[in-house]
């Protein structure tokens, strides 16, 4: 065997004469990995009879600085028989690792013993991990039926990088190129290029180094998202900022950048609504607060009350009760359930949308104008409602419904009650035009020409600066029978 690889090792040497014998292929097989082609190198057309012995070839990526051969594999290891056909005895690397006098299955498979030219031989290549490699490779076989292919594979190996790039394949002659068995220089034919591809290269394409997304600055968030998409860029990273218009685009990656990798960009965020809204389940005399939680950005906040339930009629009618920054509003409502609503608007005008309060306050008692068919019924709808004729105590001279200092009836609702007294239901300086006059109607009857008149009064005096026990809540069923809060004659 000794004399019969020291004759291979000098066919390598040989010096070619041409002949139409064998093509060099290189094909890329399968997909992308990662950053990684494979690219198989073989050869086709090699009759037993011109059978090739030994093929020396440089393997070189000519176009691209981000790319490099990563690992050379897929190789025969030893003599070619039966059931291991090939090209698997590699000159160069034979005296390191394999031990002639005794060669055992053991020796063929030492990992450092591969195709790849011994560092510091003339025209070694580079080596695994950078542009240019040179392999070796021969064969040692008895009889046809250990004869390598007439086609096959020869190796394989990875091309590693960023951008598109030609894997060109030569003749290393000054290892002898192709030979033949008879040690006579095949004819090659190398991979034959083609296009804007040197002849003797392939193109590899690998993933894209980089692409630039457009700059959406200033457009719809919406926008922004559809045009890179359609750029390519599938790994978007939104971060809202505060800012206006709400959605807008402020920044974006203009970098070049793979087009898998994160696509960073801000925009401007729209309004937060408030998460949440408190009010009482429950309340005796229509007198407490309703609250909510701070939105970041806000700088004023709208509240909103609904119409309780009427009979059949449901009045998801909702009437803004308070603008402002404040966090809290103080209502004064009649019987029935309540329901609060509220938003958030910043100082671009924008405003987010409703949160609405997961309890309803339930007001129990309500004196209003009558069930409705009754005397007083007509007077209440024709004022509209007036919301403070529901609360709790209004009947017993509580105007305002508020508790101011010690007691209930106290001096405001005093100086409420004689701005109201005895004036006219309309005209000049009459009950409707002054603020929350019908809440001084302690009756709600119109008693005489005007409806503040002696039977308020006497309401009034009664409780006036009475302690709470003798003010007793206002117990008439409650009769709600629409909108409310206006003080003023249709």
């Amino acid at each position: 065997m000794k004399k019969v690889l020291l004759v291979v090792a000098l066919l390598l040497l040989a010096t070619p004469v041409f002949a139409v014998d064998v093509n060099v292929t290189a094909t890329p097989v399968g997909a992308l990995v990662g950053t990684v082609q494979k690219v198989t190198i073989g050869y086709t057309g090699a009759a037993e009879a011109n059978s090739i012995s030994a093929f020396a070839l440089s393997i070189k990526i000519d176009n691209t600085a981000d790319a490099n051969i990563q690992n050379i594999a897929d190789f025969k290891r030893g003599e070619s028989t039966t059931g291991n056909l090939g090209y698997g005895i590699f000159p160069a690397k034979f005296r390191q690792y394999i031990q002639v006098q005794n060669p055992t299955t053991a020796d063929w498979a030492d990992l450092n013993y591969t195709p790849l030219a011994e560092w510091g031989d003339a025209n070694c290549g580079w080596g695994i991990g950078t542009k240019w490699i040179v392999t070796e490779l021969g064969t040692l076989y008895t009889g046809s039926a250990n004869a390598p292919g007439t086609s096959g594979t020869l190796f394989s190996v990875d091309v590693n990088g960023y951008g598109d790039c030609n894997l060109c394949v030569e003749l290393e002659q000054t290892r002898g190129g192709v030979v033949k068995k008879d040690t006579t220089g095949a004819t090659v034919d190398l991979p034959p290029g083609g296009g804007s591809v040197p002849a003797g290269c392939i193109k590899v394409t690998l993933k894209s180094l980089c692409s630039t997304p457009s700059n959406q600055v200033g457009n719809s968030r919406t926008a922004a998202i559809a045009a890179w998409t359609t750029e390519g860029f599938t790994n978007l990273v939104g971060t809202p900022v505060t800012g206006c218009p709400a959605d807008n685009v402020v920044t974006n990656d203009q970098l070049c950048i793979d087009k898998a990798a994160a696509l960073n960009y801000t925009y401007n965020a729209a309004q937060a609504a408030p998460a949440s809204v408190t009010v009482p389940a429950a309340d005796a005399d229509g007198n407490y607060v309703v609250s909510w939680t701070a939105a970041a950005g806000a700088t004023s906040y709208q509240l909103e009350s609904s119409a309780p339930a009427s009979g059949t009629t449901i009045f998801p009618l909702w009437v803004q009760i308070y603008s402002g920054t404040a966090l809290t509003f103080n209502d004064r409502v009649g019987g029935g359930t309540w329901s609060y609503r509220v938003k958030a608007t910043n100082a671009c005008s924008q405003s987010s949308g409703y949160t609405t309060g997961g309890t309803n306050c339930v007001v129990a008692n309500c004196l209003v104008g009558g069930a409705a068919g009754t005397a007083e019924n007509p007077d209440w709808v024709k004022w509209r409602y007036p919301a403070c004729w529901c609360y709790a105590r209004q009947c017993r001279g509580d105007v305002n419904g508020k508790k101011t200092g010690p007691q209930y009836v106290q001096a405001l609702d005093f100086t409420a009650f004689t701005a109201a007294y005895a004036k006219a239901d309309t005209g000049a300086g009459a009950l409707n035009t002054i603020a929350n006059g019908i809440c001084s109607d302690l009756n709600h009857k119109k008693t005489g020409p005007q409806r503040v008149q002696a039977l308020d009064f006497t309401i009034f005096t009664t409780y006036y600066a009475k302690a709470d026990a003798s003010v007793p809540l206002c117990t008439a069923a409650p009769v709600i029978n629409g909108p409310w809060n206006y003080n003023t004659v249709p």
